[in-house]
């Protein structure tokens, strides 16, 4: 299981992708922010958050359709928590 805490995020900010071997997870947050006096604007203000971590799944050791994100901002406090699953495949012994 992976995961990750992110500051300031919110679960629609989140994508989690698999692809060629690789689970990404991303995040984007834009904000703006404008004060105006009448019909003048005093002041505009523009914040912009981002992340990517990318890791190694190969896909013998997990069944990679099965591979879940779960959202959780009451475990982590102020800090989103994403949660991603990944279930083993099961080897056979002999």
């Amino acid at each position: 299981m992976l995961e990750v805490a992110a500051p300031g995020m919110k679960k629609g900010d989140f994508k989690v992708n698999y692809e060629n071997g690789r689970l990404t997870i991303t995040a984007e947050k834009k904000a703006e922010h404008e004060e105006n006096q009448g019909e003048k604007i005093t002041r505009k203000e523009f914040n912009y958050q981002s992340f990517q971590r990318s890791f190694t799944v190969p896909e013998n050791t997990v069944h990679t359709e099965k591979i879940a994100a779960k959202y959780n901002p009451a475990r982590c406090g102020q800090v989103v928590c994403l949660k991603a699953a990944l279930n083993k495949v099961r080897q056979n012994k002999k």
